[in-house]
């Protein structure tokens, strides 16, 4: 099934003790072949092929919600208080996010304490579906310990989708 509606407005956290997270809203879920001609979510979470029909992978529809959604948690910026201004155009004409600049940001807003997922940030924002991780991957990577989650083994994890990350003469180096 496809989500299609990932958001800070659809999870909840339950149990103060031991957390919880909850998705909540599901409205717009989709079997994969219903999935395929689906076009509606929430504009400023939303991958620019949703907007199409006959979609290749509309499981990466999420990945790429779940990259806008990371990045509000982790830098706690929504929208245009973000550095890169990720919309086309002001707020009053445009919530349609501009792909072109969050296919190519390096985040640099993204906190010292949290740069070791900014690669999975970057690539969960790809334009391009097929540069972006499977959900699974992205499960495995939050699935380690603290100790575990290092740059080798998120590297390791995401193995070719490397490739396509934005990187200068010093290699990954950027964050």
């Amino acid at each position: 099934y496809v989500y299609f509606d990932l958001k800070l407005e659809n999870i909840i956290v339950t149990n103060k003790t031991k957390p919880i997270v909850r998705l909540i809203d599901f409205g717009m879920l989709k079997s994969l072949e219903s999935a395929r001609d689906f076009t509606k979510g929430t504009l400023e979470y939303m991958a620019k092929e949703t907007f199409q029909i006959g979609k290749e992978d509309p499981y990466k529809c999420d990945v790429f919600s779940f990259g806008m959604l990371m990045y509000e948690l982790f830098t706690l910026k929504y929208g245009l208080s973000s550095p890169i201004d990720i919309y086309k155009e002001k707020p009053k004409k445009s919530r349609l996010l501009n792909y072109n600049k969050l296919n190519t940001s390096t985040f640099d807003e993204f906190p010292p304490e949290y740069s070791v997922l900014k690669p999975l940030l970057q690539l969960c924002v790809k334009k391009d579906p097929s540069q972006r991780p499977t959900m699974e991957k992205i499960v495995k990577i939050f699935s380690l310990s603290e100790e575990e989650l290092t740059e080798e083994n998120i590297t390791l994890i995401l193995g070719d989708l490397m490739k396509h990350l934005n990187v200068n003469k010093k290699g990954w180096k950027l964050f």
